[in-house]
């Protein structure tokens, strides 16, 4: 008897396509002509049409997404790192014959990774410098969430100090150079501090005084904004706060930028000018009215002071987890 039984069907659906990975797979196809510029600025070829390749780059970083920027880091920091078999080689010929400059040379230049280079040529673009700012304080923001990408933070320190020098020199009637910085965290860590589960880690390892200042402070801000610190994210409920509510503010943005900055998740911005040996020069009130300024800093930005004589000081103190700061920020505090 013939067999009546249909033949197993096989399916034509199209196996299921895990959600990040497609995503992610995205994300890396649209970054495809932002890395290949990037390679092309480090070969021998773009280092002479340098300037037009940086440019291109900076339009291109700025107009990535959240999601782009982030996949963007880790590429810098998985394919712009350095080769670990000519790092390899290179430390062992070293270590054979230590006292050949050849051999000393070769191991300098193979640990050092590409994306240090390619910083440097767009630091030297039109805007370059502005938009590797932008990009630094973008992957600090990320850096508490994507650990590996500290090898890339690590590349843009002392960024500033290199760019005022050059101003110097092109321009030797500069004396002050200083910046006008948001303060993005400021909002978020007087939430916590009014929030009886985060209370304790918003305020720890500030002294005690301050601790019992901003605890005053923060209770008078409550209190002349109906108890709803929402309220200052308008800008009318904002600038009708009685003076010693404003003053209150002031201090308690004193109070986290110079205890809170050195710490694990400090200000990012904050961290970002201190690392690079900036001093905390002047609180700005009502200096940043647009909608993420008032939901950020409740409208507040502060000066960072750049004095070239005492940048590695100003970095030292702020590695031993102490910042530098002005008399007038000290008088609130």
């Amino acid at each position: 008897m013939a067999d009546t039984k249909s033949p197993p069907r096989t399916s034509t659906r199209p196996a299921a396509r895990h959600p990040a990975r497609s995503t992610a797979s995205a994300a890396d196809r649209q970054l495809r002509p932002l890395l290949q510029d990037c390679r092309r600025l480090l070969s021998e070829r773009g280092e002479a049409n340098g300037p037009g390749i940086a440019a291109a780059i900076v339009r291109q970083i700025d107009a990535l997404t959240d999601d782009q920027r982030t996949r963007f880091f880790d590429h810098l920091a998985r394919d712009f790192s350095p080769d670990p078999q000519q790092v390899l080689a290179a430390a062992l010929a070293y270590a054979k014959a230590p006292g050949q400059a050849a051999n000393l040379i070769a191991l300098t230049q193979a640990a050092e990774p590409p994306r240090q280079e390619l910083f440097r040529r767009l630091n030297r673009a039109p805007g370059g410098t502005a938009a590797i700012v932008r990009l630094r304080r973008a992957l600090l923001e990320r850096l508490p969430r994507h650990p590996a990408l500290a090898g890339v933070e690590h590349e843009g320190n002392f960024l500033i100090k290199r760019v005022a020098e050059q101003l110097k020199r092109e321009l030797p009637q500069l004396r002050t150079f200083c910046t006008l910085s948001p303060i993005p965290g400021l909002m978020g860590w007087l939430h916590k501090a009014i929030d009886p589960t985060q209370v304790g880690s918003a305020l720890a390892g500030m002294p005690a005084a301050a601790t019992e200042r901003a605890v005053h402070a923060l209770a008078l801000l409550r209190g002349a904004a109906g108890d709803d610190l929402h309220a200052l994210l308008q800008h009318p409920t904002l600038a009708a706060l009685p003076a010693d509510a404003h003053h209150a503010l002031w201090r308690l943005a004193a109070l986290y930028l110079v205890n809170r900055s050195p710490q694990p998740g400090g200000d990012p911005v904050a961290r970002f000018h201190l690392d690079n040996g900036a001093r905390l020069e002047r609180l700005n009130a009502q200096a940043n009215l647009a909608p993420k300024g008032l939901k950020q800093s409740a409208g507040l930005m502060i000066n960072d002071l750049y004095d070239l004589g005492r940048i590695e000081h100003c970095h030292d103190r702020f590695v031993q987890g102490r910042v530098v700061h002005s008399r007038a920020l000290s008088a609130l505090l």
